[in-house]
């Protein structure tokens, strides 16, 4: 018995010793995802292993700022038009985020155009949100109804009005039912759904260079495959080490 007594002790020491203290973190970071959107990524740790990840993704102009054909020719002095893969789109020329008035160029071969809109220290707004300061002050921006079309003056456009059907739900993937329905049984929710489930129980020790696309279509990456299939799931990830780098404690 006392041996047996003895044994639990020390069991119990053991126990006691390997609980030790939990540090709690939690950080979010910001970039540029997919080309056309800022993504968001918010995660807790407990002792450096993620416990709890969401990732999320606002629209850019590329979607908000389009408008239909029918007030493209109506307000042409107002607006763009830009031919890509998919055929015309319409947009704004101009438009206000923030305390900032960014002017809008078509660029590209037609075919294959895009707007950029630009303004003092801004040469291109998407290029300028890879930078983590300057999305989270976009996502910020679109969270205080901060953003519309307007006239060349600055003044809120009295007729253009937005004709995007997903940004108009709401400004964030999540919100908006992006890629979504019976013709996409995985779409948006399940791709973040994947990388989230890839990603708990982990310290972000992934290198996102290392995956590929496998034979049926997900990402892998040797032996460890994911459920993700989205395109650019290095630049979730990258925003995911953002959020990693950012965090500082919590007490509960």
């Amino acid at each position: 018995m006392k041996k047996v007594a003895i044994f639990l002790a020390g069991l119990a020491g053991i126990t006691l010793a390997s609980c030790g203290p939990q540090v709690t973190q939690a950080g979010i970071g910001y970039g540029l995802t997919h080309d056309h959107y800022v993504g968001v990524v918010e995660l807790v740790t407990v002792n450096d292993k993620i416990t709890e990840i969401s990732f999320d993704e606002y629209f850019l102009p590329y979607n908000w700022a389009k408008v239909s054909e029918t007030d493209a020719t109506t307000y042409a002095d107002d607006t763009l038009a830009a031919v890509g893969s998919r055929g015309t789109s319409y947009y704004a020329k101009y438009i206000q985020i923030g305390d900032k008035l960014l002017t809008g160029t078509v660029v590209g071969a037609s075919g294959s155009q895009k707007v950029e809109y630009a303004t003092t220290g801004i040469d291109a707004l998407e290029a300028w949100v890879a930078i983590e300061a300057n999305a989270q002050w976009y996502v910020e921006q679109v969270k205080a109804e901060a953003f519309y079309l307007t006239t060349a003056a600055g003044i809120e456009h009295p007729n253009l009005v937005r004709s995007d059907a997903t940004s108009n739900v709401a400004m964030n993937k999540s919100g908006s039912g992006y890629w979504s329905g019976t013709n996409y049984p995985l779409g948006w929710a399940g791709n973040m759904e994947a990388l989230e489930d890839l990603l708990v129980g982990t310290t972000l020790n992934l290198d996102p260079t290392e995956f590929e696309i496998n034979e049926e279509g997900f990402w892998a990456s040797g032996n460890l495959v994911t459920g993700a299939t989205l395109s650019d799931f290095a630049d979730y990830i990258a925003v995911a080490l953002r959020a990693y780098a950012s965090r500082v404690e919590i007490t509960e």
